[in-house]
């Protein structure tokens, strides 16, 4: 069925789920007594026959559902038979349940039928609709449901007739309702149905529950209105509520006490004093009972003899005892109580155990009366400390002994207490402590603790104190100085190093000082002695010393040591170096070096010592590259096994460059010596390049030429000149020059073809390539032929076109023509023959020129002249007054006439008047023509030579008539409207065009008719102008004026007037101005209707008389008057008011507290009428003072201070009327402040009580204090108190309030820590041998929070501060690793304290640690070799021929001394296995717990020839890595070289010629060092063998076991040799490595000479450089004669032979002079001519003879200069002399003759200008 008013799938609104939540937590969470229920949809059953009509609700999305836990009964039109829902419940038995019964609560939804029936009568039957809650009566033998409740349409109560249910039938909708059934007895009546029964079921032996059950039933009426009478019941919750019983338990007996099972500290019972707060209970008489649960206990510690009552402060929930009872601080006697609760909360009394409980936590307090000694203590003499204190206090078990000791030691002192307070103790030194301290661990300042204890069991409480005594019988520590390295100071102020002294812990360094026998001792300062790398320089010179170092500290105790110190302050020196194959910084073609270098260490100084020379190293490298030492000692070297002079001697072969010689000398001290020397070394075998010359152009007419190429690149000697041959082809002649640029002219050419080639030549005498240029040049020096036209003659201006013809040849090449028109540029090309048109040529004479070129530039020009004119002549025809109207009847024209085109001219002048016969003129002038009234024609006519004609026209217009103007204005004197003017203008006979304007203030109105204008026109005064005239120039006009003002005046100020006023007269004052220029006139002024003043206006004041006017609102009018008419008017509205306010309001709104306002910010209420004046103006007094002035508004806030005050409203309006009103205000805003002092501060603290004094600041309402502790109810506070404190945390607030409600809270936080910490700890090893191998111990220790300060902890190893760690607020659970440990032995302690102060110490100790440092060991055997390996050698060991290496395996036992090793299992750890740094070719196998074994596979044997390196990396299990190398070399089996091709070489010239060859070297091992030497012999004869230096041996990349050996073959090896016997050499190649021994191969070399068309030519060859006839090539010394000056010396040059065979230099002194003329000497040194003392002109001659014979002379000139000045030879001549002999110097002159000539030319060029 449908729910009234609703459809029940729409969603509960907001405010129905607000209200079921809190229905439903008041049915889940009463106000009292035990709650049992389930959700609606856990019924147990759904009863009678009918159950498919009920819905089970998990989604308020199910239909017919309104929550998502709940079951529908009954279901829409469902109206034949009831249902009912069952459920159960357990609850305790009846005995345990408040006067044995219960009641029934739920949340329901019942919706009755809506058909006529509805809920229906109340019948005496079942035969109608209701809803029963059913009981199960479990005293029936079958199951048997008592109805408890019904709704009110039920009434059918056997036992009750005529009584109604209670449920109501009003229709829920989708709302629930609770319902309360009850109560309903355990066994019993029900009070609403008097039904009897047995409604709780037995208790269940096994949960001791009892059942209840309920059934719910709907029931619609099914006999009438079948489908009308539905019925629906929907239960969200049902329970079961009931009361607790109250019954108390009973308490337990026979008390036992015992120490607690958790803590480790031991209680001694009752009566005696202890620090043990911790003990254990047992009840061993009975424990405690109770009939309906289980019991448990209660303690509380009451302080003894105060009759205090018990609180719980303990629970336990054994009914039998308790462990870990604490009693609670502060220290004193207690009484244990204790009672025995149930789990209803029903306790027993309280019951106390015999005997008290003494706690005495506090530590005894130290006297402040305490000597300790000051200073260091050498124990000796009177130099003894003493120590002295007073008796200490301990107020509860009083004082019991004294310990002095010294922490970590075993001495001790101690001493009984005489609980005397004027008790003093002293410790003075005995002999045997004097003994004991004198060991040197107490040389240091040693910390004393002196140690009080009381009488407490088992574990005394004390405190100590710790002071410190200095003792020092111990001498400085001190070592020798630190020797630098080589045991050698290089320098006389050596700085000696040396380790900082120490005096352990004692006294400190006092002094230091080094002794230096016969030399100055030096002292050092203590500072720099102690500091870090002390240092101290000193003066020695070189040789032997004996040097002391002295350190004594503060007590005098002093130590020394002795060090021998050598110094040698000078560095090596070269004494010699030379080269014996070359000159230093000259050029050479030779490239084998051969040097010698010779050095020094003598030691400056007399009777000193050198270190001498240890080793020297040379490095020839670049001379641009600078070498560091470093680099140098990678060239070559010499040890000189300590000499005082070493030599090295060293041969390089060296590529083309410039080389500086660099070397580097070490003595023994370490002195270096790091040089650069003065040896240059300038190499150069590298032919120059020659780059592709070029002429300046293939095809030319001039007969001059330009050669020109990219300058050639000579990267060592540079170049030196170009030799350029020109080869004229047609006639087979060439010509050469010789130069040092890169171009060169040639000129005097004749017509031709030509070629030209160039080649390089170094300073050297290198040359390079033939280099020619890749196209030829042409010379064609003759011009072509032509013929050409034009079609225009004279001049012409018929002409559309002008055409130019022509026609040219060339005997040689093609032409071309271009041509210029007037000069202009030529126009682009055109073939040799042709016609063209000219494009349109301008007016004027033109000239056309006709150029014509051949290919080489020859050219031939003709010339054509015209004219054209195509423009008519020009004409300046004019008159003054041609074309308009005039009225002059003469007129003069002017004419001129010219013709535009120059050298055309004018042929014909003729003038024409009104089409009259022409006249003739001249080409200019002037003429006056007298004409009469009318239109008159003038024409002019010009003809040029051409026939160009040009007409020119001019008209003459004539009118002399005069036009008339009239003109009126109205009105004519001042006016604010319209001006209105009358205009009458005429022609009067005019001709000409006539015309009139009407100006207004001189504009054209344009608009204007002739009659009657009107203008509405600004202020002013205008003026009317008519103008009349005609074109001819006649005209007249007439003027009228009009005065306008249209401007109302202005007001330009008045004084103020008032708005409200109280008296008879108003007077105001008034400026007034006109704004247009009619000018001010009169005024009027008037109050309404009443005109109160008239007349003429003037600016100033005016007075009004108001005693007539009534109290209200007025309008006055005050108007003025201009001359125009114009008006201004003032207006003001004021009120007339003579009566004051009334005051209606004054009051404040503010609260009070007890008559008293308590706030500084006053909001008043006024209000006050005025029946003219809305708007009031107040003031408020403060006892007569104005505090708030001139506001308006209400309510006003105002500010008053404290006290009782008088508060005046003044009110006024606005026209003066004042009214008053006061009252008296009290008022105290002053927020309580008080001040508060307190026993204990803000830490943790153990007093269990803190007292609190306090003083407030009064105020006029006085101010009271309350107090609340702990959240306890606020008490009264006054003055002193001492607030008693809980353990934990104290909060008390304190509220200090005035008599006006103003209140202060203050907030005050205790901390009372009342109990001692505990802890627990025990040491941990990574080892279960316990012997800490690796060094590290783990500390694992705990401590329980007692619910006060946070706690922390301190760890000490030997007494030093390890770890600490702070603010532990729940306890903690820690562990500490020390790590690092060295081998020995250890205490350790941790001691945990609280924030008061309390400690408690765990000491472990004599903790030994056995270190394992060492990694582990191995013993590993190769294969079935019984031979061991030596691992870690640096010996390697060599397996012959074991291709079987393959698979061979090694087997490796493995070791840890006293260390366990079990690999299998991770202890020790075969990190890694490596065969040549690769893993992947071992396969490793682990067998056992101290064996592994692994083999080298899978690879072939080939793949272990060589070295071998095996590198096992191991780790134990302390960390330690261990590296375990060896290595081992594994020979081939077969070695050999094969080689067995033969190798033919052709030898075309004597210079060194590469040669490689090819060759497999078989088992040639790649060791440190492999060495292949090469040699060569002649068949049974050993001549020739190649050094190691000629030849390059390399593998061929890719192709394992070839080689490629490269080496040269000299040339000089044919020298004696003819060509027809070729040479036949045998190759040995020796291979060696070391480890294989030698073995070798050879191969055939075979040597021809010189071939000349595959035929040897049989020439003898040592004089050849190439293969041809032999010759001498070389350079003459000159080919002009050589000037010199009088008397001078001058080197001439170097002779060099560039050219000679094999590049040889001339044997040594084979120049030599052959023949000498004249006067003068010469000498040949080296390579050098020098010529001095000259007397005469003559000659030399100077024969050189080379190596191998060949000879040349050189015949050279001497020309003696005279006079300072003479007349120079050309400079092209002195240039090309300078430039020869360059050519011909050798490469170290050619600068030295550069700049010589530049000057000599520079200066004879200056002479030549002065002559």
């Amino acid at each position: 069925m449908e729910k009234q008013g609703q459809s029940r799938s729409q969603t509960l609104s907001v405010m129905s789920v607000v209200l079921l939540f809190l229905v439903q937590i008041l049915l889940v969470a009463p106000a009292s007594g035990v709650l049992v229920g389930v959700d609606g949809n856990e019924f147990v059953s759904i009863n009678y026959t009918n159950s498919n009509k009920t819905i089970l609700c998990t989604s308020v999305s199910q239909s017919h559902c309104d929550t998502d836990h709940s079951v529908v009964i009954g279901r829409n039109n469902y109206d034949n038979g009831a249902v009912a829902a069952r459920f159960e419940f357990e609850v305790p038995k009846a005995q345990c349940m408040e006067d044995e019964e219960f009641e029934v609560r739920m949340n329901i939804q019942l919706n009755g039928p809506n058909g006529e029936r509805g809920w229906g009568s109340a019948m005496n039957s079942d035969d109608q609709n209701y809803v029963a809650v059913g009981m199960r009566d479990y005293g029936q033998s079958s199951v048997v449901y008592d109805i408890a409740d019904a709704t009110a349409s039920y009434k059918y109560f056997p036992e009750r007739p005529g009584k109604y249910g209670s449920i109501g039938t009003t229709d829920d909708n989708t709302n629930f309702r609770n319902i309360t059934i009850g109560p309903i007895p355990a066994n019993g009546t029900i009070g609403m149905t008097y039904e009897e029964g047995l409604y709780l079921s037995d208790v269940d032996p096994t949960t001791e529950l009892s059942e209840v059950n309920v059934s719910i039933l709907n029931h619609p009426y099914n006999t009438v209105f079948t489908g009308s009478d539905n019925m629906r019941t929907e239960i969200e919750w049902i329970g079961i509520e009931y009361q607790d019983e109250t019954n108390a338990p009973t308490n337990p007996s026979g008390p036992v006490f015992s120490s607690s099972t958790q803590y480790s500290q031991i209680f001694p019972g009752t009566g005696v004093w202890t620090q043990t707060r911790v003990f254990d209970i047992t009840f061993v008489g009975s424990s405690a009972a109770d009939m309906c649960s289980s019991a448990s206990l209660e303690f509380d510690f009451v302080p003894a003899n105060t009759n205090q009552q018990p609180v719980t402060t303990w629970t336990s929930t054994s009914a039998a005892g308790k462990n870990n009872l604490w009693i609670p601080p502060p220290n004193g006697e207690y009484e244990l109580h204790y009672r025995a609760i149930d789990e209803n909360g029903n306790a027993a009394s309280w019951q106390q155990v015999s005997g008290l409980f003494k706690l005495d936590r506090i530590k005894p307090i130290i006297s402040s009366n305490m000597n300790s000694p000051q200073g260091w203590y050498s124990l000796s003499g009177n130099n003894m400390p003493s120590v002295s204190w007073n008796e200490w206090s301990d107020n509860l078990s009083g004082m019991a002994a004294y310990t002095l000791r010294v922490p970590g030691s075993s001495w001790s002192h101690s001493v009984l207490s005489q609980n005397n307070p004027f008790s003093t103790y002293t410790w003075n030194p005995t002999t045997s402590d004097i003994n004991f301290f004198s060991n040197s661990s107490f040389c240091k300042a040693n910390t004393f603790q002196l140690t009080g204890k009381d009488n407490t069991t088992p574990i005394p409480n004390e405190r100590s104190t710790t002071f410190t005594v200095n003792i020092d019988t111990c001498k400085p520590v001190i070592s020798q100085i630190i020797q630098p390295n080589g045991n050698w100071y290089t320098t006389n102020t050596p700085t000696l190093y040396f380790n900082a002294p120490s005096d352990g812990q004692g006294s400190g360094i006092g002094t230091c000082t080094l002794l230096v026998p016969g030399l100055v001792n030096y002292s050092i300062p203590v500072s720099t002695c102690t500091g870090q790398n002390p240092a101290q320089s000193i003066y020695l010179p070189d040789g032997i010393h004996y040097v002391d170092l002295e350190v004594c500290d503060l007590v005098s105790n002093c130590n020394t040591s002795t060090t021998i110190i050598s110094v040698d302050s000078s560095a090596p020196v070269v004494l010699t170096s030379s080269s014996s194959t070359h000159l230093n910084g000259l050029w050479s073609n030779q490239n084998v070096v051969n040097l010698s270098v010779s050095f020094s260490d003598v030691s400056t100084g007399a009777n000193s010592t050198s270190s001498n020379l240890e080793r020297v190293w040379l490095k020839v490298a670049s001379s641009t590259t600078p070498m560091s030492v470093n680099q140098i000692k990678a060239g070559n070297t010499t040890a000189c096994n300590s000499s005082l002079t070493c030599t090295i001697g060293t041969s390089h072969t060296l590529l083309s460059g410039g080389y500086s010689v660099y070397v580097v000398a070490e003595d023994n001290a370490g002195n270096q010596l790091h040089q650069v020397l003065n040896l240059t070394i300038a190499i150069d075998v590298d032919s120059p390049t020659q780059n592709t010359p070029s002429f300046n152009q293939t095809l030319s007419s001039s007969n001059t030429t330009t050669v020109s190429w990219q300058a050639s690149i000579d990267s060592h000697s540079g170049v030196d000149y170009y030799v350029v041959n020109l080869s004229d082809l047609d006639r087979n002649a060439t010509t050469t020059q010789v130069v040092q640029s890169t171009s060169v002219q040639f000129s005097d050419l004749l017509e031709g073809n030509y070629s030209a080639c160039v080649k390089t030549l170094d300073n050297v005498g290198l040359q390079s390539a033939n280099i020619c240029t890749p196209q030829q040049l042409r010379i064609d020096s003759s011009a072509p032929s032509l013929t050409s036209t034009v079609n225009v003659t004279g001049w012409a201006n018929n002409t559309s076109s002008v055409r130019l013809t022509w026609n040219s040849s060339d005997a040689f090449s093609s032409t071309t023509m271009r041509y210029s028109l007037n000069s202009n540029p030529y126009s682009s090309l055109y073939p040799s023959n042709g016609t063209i048109v000219v494009p349109q040529l301008p007016n004027g004479w033109h000239t056309i020129q006709v150029l014509v070129q051949d290919a080489a530039g020859n050219s031939i020009i003709s010339s054509h002249q015209f004219g054209i004119d195509r423009i008519a002549p020009s004409t300046n025809f004019s008159s003054t007054q041609a074309g308009g109207w005039t009225n002059a009847e003469q007129q003069l024209i002017v004419w001129s006439i010219s013709d535009n085109v120059a050298g055309s001219g004018i042929a014909l002048a003729q003038l024409v008047i009104n089409s009259g016969d022409p006249v003739n003129i001249s080409s200019s002038g002037q003429k006056f023509l007298n004409l009469p009234t009318g239109v008159h024609s003038v024409q002019l006519r010009a003809l040029d030579l051409a026939g160009n004609l040009r007409i020119s026209n001019m008209t003459f217009r004539i009118d002399t008539s005069l036009p008339i103007a009239q003109c009126s204005i109205l009105p004519t004197q001042w006016t604010n409207g319209l001006l209105n003017v009358d205009v009458a203008p005429s022609g009067n006979g005019s001709i000409s065009p006539f015309y009139w304007t009407l100006n207004v203030n001189g504009v054209e109105d344009s608009t204007a008719t002739v009659g009657l204008n009107s203008y509405n026109l600004a202020n002013g005064i205008h003026v009317f102008t008519l103008a009349a005239w005609n074109t001819a120039g006649g005209q007249s006009s007439c003027q009228v004026l009009g005065s306008v003002d249209k401007s109302n005046p202005v007001i330009v100020s008045t004084s103020l007037l008032p708005t409200h006023m109280n008296e008879s007269t108003l007077s105001f004052t008034i400026q007034a101005s006109d704004v247009g220029p009619s000018g001010l006139e009169s005024f009027t002024a008037n109050i309404g209707p009443t005109t109160l003043g008239q007349g003429l206006y003037t600016n100033g004041q005016y007075t009004l008389n108001l005693s007539n006017f009534t109290d209200g609102t007025h309008e006055l009018l005050f108007t003025i008057y201009d001359q125009a008419g114009n008006t201004v008017q003032l207006t003001h509205s004021f009120i007339m008011d003579r009566e004051s306010p009334d005051i209606t309001q004054f009051q404040i709104t503010n609260s009070t507290a007890n008559g008293w306002f308590y706030e500084r910010d006053i909001e008043v209420l006024w209000g006050a009428y005025d029946e003219l004046d809305s708007t009031l103006d107040a003031t408020i007094y403060l006892n007569e003072q104005p505090i708030v002035a001139a506001f308006s508004t209400s309510p006003k806030s105002i500010q008053l201070p404290v006290g009782n005050h008088t508060l005046t409203l003044r009110v006024v309006d606005d026209s003066g009327n004042v009214a008053y009103m006061s009252m008296g205000v009290s008022v105290d805003f002053h927020v309580p402040n008080c001040e508060f002092t307190n026993s204990l501060d803000n830490l943790w603290s153990s007093d269990d009580a803190v007292t609190i004094s306090s003083s407030c600041v009064q105020s006029p309402s006085n101010v009271s204090m309350t107090y609340s502790l702990n959240g306890g109810p606020h008490t009264p506070l006054n003055g002193v108190k001492t607030f008693g404190l809980v353990h934990g945390t104290n909060n008390l607030k304190i509220l200090a309030e005035s008599g006006s409600a103003l209140s202060t809270e203050y907030t005050f936080e205790f901390l009372s820590d009342q109990y001692d910490p505990t802890v627990w700890a025990e040491l941990e090893s990574a080892d279960t041998s316990d012997a800490y191998a690796d060094g590290r111990i783990r500390l694992n220790f705990s401590a329980p929070f007692d619910g006060a300060s946070p706690l922390s902890y301190h760890i000490y190893l030997n007494d030093q501060l390890e770890s600490e760690a702070y603010g532990f607020g729940g306890g903690f659970n820690q562990s500490y690793e020390f790590v690092d440990l060295q081998q020995g032995s250890y205490e350790i302690r941790i001691e945990v304290s609280d924030e008061t102060g309390r400690a408690v110490t765990k000491i472990f100790d004599e903790v030994y640690v056995n270190l394992d440092v060492s990694p582990l060991n191995l013993n590993c055997k190769f294969g079935d070799n019984s031979t061991v390996f030596a691992i870690d050698s640096s010996q390697p060991q060599v397996v012959i021929g074991s291709m079987e290496l393959a698979n061979s395996r090694v087997n490796c036992e493995v070791s840890d001394g006293f260390s366990m090793v079990n690999l299998p299992n991770g202890i020790g750890t075969i990190v890694s296995v490596n065969v040549n740094e690769n893993p992947e070719l071992v396969n490793l196998v682990q067998e056992d717990p101290t064996h592994f074994t692994f083999r080298m596979s899978p690879l072939t044997g080939n793949d272990y020839i060589g070295w071998i390196n095996l590198d096992i990396v191991t780790v134990d299990r302390w960390g330690n890595l261990g590296n375990h190398s060896f290595d081992f070399f594994v020979k081939h089996s077969v070695q050999n070289i094969n080689s067995y091709t033969a190798l033919n070489v052709e030898m075309n010239s004597l210079h060194p010629q590469q040669v490689q060859h090819e060759f497999l070297i078989i088992g040639l091992h790649e060791t440190e060092n492999p060495v292949v030497s090469v040699a060569a012999r002649v068949f049974g004869r050993l001549d020739w063998n190649i050094s190691l230096s000629d030849y390059d041996f390399e593998p061929v990349q890719g192709e394992p076991g070839k080689h490629l050996l490269s080496f040269s073959v000299p040339g000089d090896i044919l020298i004696g040799h003819t060509a027809s016997e070729p040479l036949v050499y045998e190759v040995y190649i020796h291979a060696m490595d070391d480890v294989a021994g030698n073995f070798s191969g050879v191969f055939e070399l075979t040597i021809d000479g010189c071939k000349e068309n595959g035929l040897l030519l049989d020439i003898p060859l040592s004089g050849l450089i190439s293969c041809q006839p032999v010759r001498y090539v070389g350079p003459t010394l000159a080919t002009e004669p050589i000037e010199l000056a009088h008397g001078n010396t001058q080197t001439l040059r170097r002779l060099t032979l560039p050219e000679l065979v094999n590049d040889l230099r001339p044997a040594e002194e084979s120049c030599h002079v052959f023949e000498k003329i004249g006067e003068f000497n010469i000498e040949i040194i080296e390579d050098s001519v020098s010529i001095y003392e000259i007397g005469t002109d003559g000659s030399f001659t100077i024969q050189c003879i080379d190596l191998h014979g060949l000879s040349e002379s050189y015949t050279v000139p001497i020309q003696l200069i005279q006079e300072e000045r003479r007349e120079t030879q050309s400079s092209n001549q002195d240039l090309r002399r300078l430039l020869d002999m360059a050519i011909g110097a050798g490469s170290t002159l050619i600068v030295g003759l550069l700049i010589a000539g530049i000057v000599l030319y520079t200066n004879s060029k200056s002479m030549e200008e002065e002559e």
